[in-house]
């Protein structure tokens, strides 16, 4: 059975084989039809006959995926919350903690020592701390680096978005690198930020996890030291829940 787990992102979607660890995992930026887009990509690698899914997009997106997928004969399991409730949070709505939260924690859990750090750089930032005893305590979010420009650009005036990614000063000599070198070196400090603090209560050593669009951003530019880049984390966390689910 040809089986592959699918990751829904917010900007992003990537996919990879269920039964093999060592898989290349493939990614793609949505297209203008995201769902006729990713039928499109699963069909020229042969459409297969079971997907599950961790999706952080809106119902109706997710729906639509779900029927065009059966129509071409795909079994379907988005996994929920509730694939994950053997993991202890502190959340006081465990149905409002994001699945791939979830998912990463319980990949995280599988591959590191407690306490550690997850920090998920996407679109969105999350930022999710798990204590000793394997205690999910809770976690920020904090706009991604790209989101930082989207919206000071679209409220501002006079101000485009820049051509480039990155800004190789912080004294900024023209608008366009003032808005490269404010959002990076805010978007790192942010981040840096709200780790220390969170580590003050977890202790200094514990370990920091990276992953998500951006994370080498944050690799190249946070202090060194008991840190750790895994951009497949998720999919860890999903063939563990799936190993259950098929138990």
């Amino acid at each position: 059975m040809n089986t592959l787990l699918l990751d829904l992102g917010n900007t992003r979607w990537k996919w990879t084989a269920l039964d093999d660890e060592a898989s290349a995992v493939n990614g793609h930026v949505y297209s203008n039809n995201p769902v006729s887009g990713i039928v499109k990509q699963l069909k020229k690698q042969s459409m297969p006959t079971r997907l599950y899914i961790a999706s952080v997009r809106n119902e109706e997106l997710n729906r639509e995926l779900l029927q065009s997928l059966k129509a071409e004969g795909c079994e379907v399991r988005f996994l929920s919350w509730r694939d994950c409730s053997r993991l202890n949070t502190m959340y006081h709505d465990p149905s409002c903690l994001g699945v791939d939260r979830y998912l990463n924690m319980i990949g995280a859990l599988r591959l590191y020592q407690l306490p550690f750090i997850i920090v998920s750089a996407g679109t969105a930032v999350t930022v999710d701390a798990m204590d000793q005893e394997g205690v999910h305590l809770g976690g920020a979010i904090f706009p991604g680096r790209r989101l930082l420009q989207t919206v000071l650009i679209e409220n501002t005036d006079r101000v485009e978005m820049p051509y480039s990614t990155e800004s190789d000063t912080i004294f900024a000599q023209s608008t366009e690198t003032g808005v490269l070198a404010g959002t990076s070196s805010g978007y790192i400090a942010a981040v840096n930020g709200i780790v220390n603090s969170m580590r003050k209560e977890l202790g200094e050593t514990t370990q920091l996890i990276l992953t998500g669009g951006d994370a080498v951003v944050l690799e190249n530019n946070l202090p060194g030291g008991f840190q750790s880049t895994n951009n497949t984390l998720i999919f860890t966390g999903m063939r563990e829940v799936v190993a259950r689910i098929l138990d």
